[in-house]
């Protein structure tokens, strides 16, 4: 079986990230969840990872995997204030995911309040989230939700996930990207402790926990650096050019905002 890579990917349907073949030369983002990173420990099946979000175990004292920087110890800052008053919605959906999954599947309006209160408090932006996502592709995303009637198992996947295990470690290639407004930005040395061969850790300029939506044209970048360089093992030379073409070349990808968007 060829190997694939795997792309922790947020596609707001609460699908678990599985490794996938790049025989076909197209960027393939299979899903999010607390296993990304348990689907990619084999490297016969996984030749590298990319993860935003690199879930490790919490060490007794912050410094006990290595020194932490200035901005490393920012950052769990404000992680445990995340921890204290922003983590409601996954206790919620982690316990009792189909008390909220009847209410939001009811309610358009509580499905409405229930993400825009994530994209105001996850994104990168100066206190109007249109900065970050553009208000029409706010309204697709809720209208998605609301159309496929999806809202109780995205809550399900939280109680079939709970308690996440962050055990063991990743042994395959794996590239790492800190977005400076995401939710929880893991140090360095906390990285290194579970992902074990680990090629490129980088903070980028700009963005939340949505990347891929607020700063479409640096993660695709940040896509490109990270996986560019690593061995992709495919079934034959002609596939392997190809995915090496598709991650080497630079062309920046942009994600236009809709015809009438009032996105600045």
């Amino acid at each position: 079986m060829a190997r694939g890579v795997v792309v922790d990917y947020l596609n707001h349907t609460g699908t678990v990230t599985k490794p996938v073949s790049l025989a076909d030369p197209r960027v393939t983002h299979p899903g999010q969840g607390h296993d990304s990173c348990e689907s990619a420990t084999g490297r016969d099946r996984v030749a590298g990872l990319h993860s935003f979000t690199p879930y490790v175990r919490e060490p007794a004292e912050p410094g006990s995997y290595g020194a932490l920087t200035a901005q490393e110890e920012h950052w769990l800052a404000a992680r445990g204030e995340f921890f204290r008053s922003g983590r409601g919605y996954s206790l919620e959906q982690s316990t009792r995911p189909q008390t909220v999954g009847y209410v939001l599947t009811d309610s358009p309006v509580a499905q409405l309040a229930w993400l825009l209160d994530k994209f105001w408090a996850w994104t990168d932006h100066d206190g109007d989230p249109r900065s970050a996502i553009s208000q029409d592709r706010m309204l697709d995303l809720v209208t998605f939700y609301w159309l496929s009637v999806t809202a109780g198992s995205s809550a399900r996947f939280y109680w079939e996930n709970f308690p996440p295990d962050n055990s063991g470690t990743v042994t395959v290639p794996s590239a790492v990207t800190i977005f400076p407004a995401d939710i929880e930005k893991v140090p360095r040395p906390w990285v290194e402790s579970r992902f074990t061969d680990l090629r490129s850790f980088r903070v980028a300029a700009r963005g939340g926990h949505f990347p891929m939506l607020e700063v479409a044209g640096s993660y695709v970048d940040e896509l490109r650096y990270g996986l560019g360089p690593m061995p992709l093992v495919m079934t034959g030379q002609a596939d392997e050019e190809r995915a090496a073409a598709l991650f080497r070349t630079p062309v920046r990808m942009e994600v236009a905002p809709p015809a009438g968007s009032d996105s600045p």
